[in-house]
């Protein structure tokens, strides 16, 4: 079993949201593994930045 810290209002403002989100921030904080974990498979994608 996982041990997964979410904050409840994170995850309450997430589940409001019925539209297109942009999420963005610091490295290393989770939003990859958010919005993968609280999101169905075929609502999101991932644009990366080319590192040149």
């Amino acid at each position: 079993m996982e041990n997964i810290l979410v904050r409840y209002t994170d995850l309450a403002r997430w589940s409001r949201v019925g539209r297109r989100v942009l999420v963005y921030g610091r490295r290393k904080v989770g939003k990859s593994f958010f919005v993968k974990r609280f999101t169905k498979w075929d609502a999101y994608f991932h644009v990366k930045r080319s590192g040149g």
